[in-house]
């Protein structure tokens, strides 16, 4: 199940390239910035579709889950 989830994640962000991946990142994260010339930017609203994805909206609802759970072992430890 969590690698089909992640692979079908993978495949589509990577299908936006790298300027689709470090947009996504800097959008959930708070890092990637711009790519390097002479790739350019990712334009906003290709980003909001990405970012809207059933395969993306699935794999950060599973991030979330994780990095709760793994807060909540280390509080309890």
């Amino acid at each position: 199940m969590l690698q089909g989830v992640v692979a079908k994640a993978d495949r589509t962000i990577a299908l936006h390239g790298i300027a689709g991946t470090k947009w996504l990142m800097q959008k959930t994260r708070g890092y990637g910035g711009l790519c390097r010339r002479p790739l350019g930017p990712m334009k906003e609203s290709e980003g909001v579709k990405l970012l809207a994805h059933p395969h993306v909206v699935e794999l950060l609802k599973l991030e979330k889950i994780y990095e709760e759970e793994a807060k909540a072992k280390v509080k309890s430890a």
